[in-house]
């Protein structure tokens, strides 16, 4: 599990509302490392399926978490690239 972005709070303890936060997470099912939203992480623990949707699209069944990453997804890895750029370009 690899996590990417800034904190969720700044030195002051104030919120931090930067760009959103993503956590890598293998899927079960296609052996690929995806991109999910860390909110759509802590929202999928409510879910009875506990199922996460990837910022690709993917629905994933999350491999466990200690296992190693799979190879990262390609389509994950263009959409970070886009996010990337673009707050490079804002920032």
């Amino acid at each position: 599990m690899t996590v990417t972005g800034e904190p969720g709070q700044c030195e002051s303890g104030r919120p931090y509302h930067g760009p959103p936060t993503t956590v890598t997470v293998t899927c079960c099912l296609d052996k690929h490392a995806h991109e999910v939203l860390d909110v759509e992480l802590a929202a999928a623990a409510s879910r009875p399926d506990g199922l996460v949707h990837a910022i690709c699209g993917h629905v994933i069944a999350a491999a466990p978490m200690v296992a190693p990453d799979g190879p990262p997804c390609a389509l994950c890895s263009a959409v970070m690239d886009v996010r990337q750029a673009g707050s490079r370009r804002t920032g």
